[in-house]
Parts: C-alpha cells; structure tokens; sequence
C-alpha cells in the first residue's frame, strides 16, 4: 500500500519535502536575523577578536624579550640582528594595535546591536554583561 500511495502521489511528496527544506532556511534565516541572533554572532566575533588581541600581545612581549636579549650583548651581536629584531618588534606592535581597533570595533558593533534591538530596560544590563568596563582609550581610532 505505502509504495502505491508513493507512486500516485509523488509530487505531493516532493513538495513536501521541497517546502520542509524552504522552512527550516527560513527558520534559520529568521533566527539568525533576530535581536539575540545578532547578539550572539557579534558576542562570537568579539571574542575571537580579543583571542587575536591576546595572541597579537605574546607577539610583541615574545619580541621585546628578544630584541632586550640581543641589547644586552650589543657588542657581541651584528648590527643587522638587532635591526631585525627593532623591525620585528615594529611589526608585532603595528599587529596588537591593528587586533586592538578590531576588538574596539567588534565592541561597537555589540554595542550597535544591544542598543538597536533591545528595549532601553534592558541596555544597562546587556552592556555590563556583554561589555566589561575597562578606561576609556581617549585616542583617536585609527587603522
């Protein structure tokens, strides 16, 4: 019987089937596009931007150490290795400062959405959940 039911209504079933795969996107599309979809994708790009942050400052420490290694017997290194080691320590400075705008802008873009997308009630709460007080950066933002 279930093999006659299938051959006699074989569009039907493919329709079905076409229209639970058309809902689950769009279910996922609307989740997605929801105000806690947006927080929690932008929570996800914030915390890989400090893990770069964190990586991009054991760069410049692991730099430092060795450019304050290679000064310390100056006079038995050549000119050249304390050259590289001043450009590769320029280097990894430029790197953290770059994670560092990317982790500022990963925060406005959290920031963007907890204020768009939720009620003011809950702004104060959502910030210092999601955004831990730190001192302000009185620089200017730069790339």
């Amino acid at each position: 019987m279930p093999t006659e039911l299938l051959q006699s209504n074989w569009a039907l079933v493919l329709a079905s089937i076409t229209g639970f795969i058309l809902l689950v996107f769009l279910l996922t599309h609307f989740i997605r596009a929801s105000a806690r979809g947006q927080l929690r994708r932008f929570r996800k790009v914030l915390a890989v931007e400090r893990a770069r942050l964190r990586k991009a400052a054991e760069v410049v420490a692991k730099a430092e150490h060795q450019k304050s290694k290679l000064l310390e017997h100056a006079e038995k290194v050549k000119p050249r290795h304390l050259r590289e080691a001043s450009e590769a320590l320029e280097d990894a400075q430029a790197l953290a400062k770059i994670a560092h705008d990317k982790v500022l802008v990963a925060e406005n873009h959290l920031r963007r959405v907890i204020l768009e997308e939720f009620p003011p009630a809950k702004h104060e709460k959502l910030r210092g959940q999601y955004l831990p007080d730190r001192p302000r950066d009185t620089k200017p933002f730069t790339f």
